[in-house]
């Protein structure tokens, strides 16, 4: 499956859902996998198809790098 395709059978998936609320969609992985990337696409696909699509992101939005490390590289809570 080419990629143009795996977004559109997501969204697909996504308009599929019936709620009575918007439908809210999270992207998530490891840094550098492609989320933003991904949401990027979906959002412009679904704008495509006439969707109203709130984006956003929490990319650059961490604590400064001397918070963060406190709790040691790895921590979350420092995160």
């Amino acid at each position: 499956m080419v990629r143009r395709e795996l977004i559109s059978e997501i969204a697909n998936r996504i308009l599929s859902i019936e709620t009575c609320h918007p439908i809210r969609v999270g992207v998530s992985g490891i840094t550098s996998s492609g989320k933003t990337t991904l949401a990027d696409e979906l959002k412009e696909e679904l704008q495509s198809r006439k969707v109203n699509v709130i984006r956003t992101s929490i990319d650059h939005f961490h604590n400064p790098r001397v918070i963060r490390y406190r709790q040691g590289k790895e921590s979350a809570s420092g995160y």
